[in-house]
């Protein structure tokens, strides 16, 4: 990453823990419960290692795929949940991750379009991988609305029309 961007990384993560953008864990826990629901997971990715019994703080961050904020809080600071074989439409509960601020759902199955209220689902994220799936439809303008987007990867979908010009209105996308 260039200096820039680690900046801008480190400017996002002072913002939200000053902001007070952290809110109650619960709603993280709530978020992957929500999202492992949404989503068909063939190989079963998730279901064994998402274990929602244990209800100890901390426990989230050592499930496949979630980062936290700290090991010992359930505050979801990435999802990385690429090469999964995880299949259906654009994953529910993305919006009580409030200190979310990396996903990526790579080389998976997902299909249909990218939600249009996006930005309102991931409003902290600084980074966003989409690429190889089966999204579709038009790249959702309110993208643009993810002020602290510095890195946007679509590329192997179905998307359709245009970029939107909005897009070109994020002052911190590095790599698009």
């Amino acid at each position: 990453m260039e200096s820039g961007g680690q900046c801008f990384l480190l400017q996002t993560i002072l913002w939200l823990v000053l902001s007070g953008r952290c809110y109650s864990s619960h709603l993280d826990v709530q978020c992957l419960m929500t999202l492992q629901r949404s989503l068909i997971d063939p190989d079963n990715n998730l279901k064994y290692s998402w274990n929602f019994e244990n209800t100890t703080e901390g426990v989230i961050c050592n499930f496949n795929g979630v980062e936290c904020w700290h090991p010992d809080e359930n505050k979801v600071l990435s999802l990385r949940l690429s090469n999964m074989n995880l299949q259906g439409k654009f994953p529910a509960g993305l919006e009580n991750c409030y200190s979310l601020t990396v996903l990526d759902l790579s080389n998976n199955k997902f299909t249909g379009p990218i939600p249009d209220d996006i930005s309102k689902r991931i409003p902290s994220a600084a980074s966003l991988n989409l690429s190889y799936n089966g999204f579709s439809g038009n790249i959702p303008s309110n993208l643009s609305n993810c002020s602290y987007l510095n890195t946007l990867d679509l590329q192997h979908n179905q998307l359709t029309g245009t970029i939107p010009w909005q897009i070109s209105t994020l002052k911190s996308i590095d790599n698009f």
